[in-house]
């Protein structure tokens, strides 16, 4: 796979993830130890963010490669 390939599908991956988060952040993920981070794989990703609903936003703190 070229290296403007694994751009684009980057990319379109961080696309993905940031309409999902955007829409519905509490469908996503789940609870971990501390109450406000939550963690949702969505392969081959996994994103680990906070919810801030007084201000409706959403952080995220991590994402990592974690493949198919």
């Amino acid at each position: 796979m070229g290296a403007s390939v694994l751009k684009e599908s980057i990319a379109e991956l961080a696309d993905v993830v940031n309409r999902l988060l955007r829409n519905r952040p509490f469908d996503l993920g789940e609870s971990r130890e501390r109450a406000d981070i939550r963690l949702w794989f969505h392969r081959p990703l996994c994103v680990a963010f906070f919810i801030d609903d007084g201000a409706k936003v959403v952080y995220v703190a991590a994402v990592k490669w974690v493949g198919n």
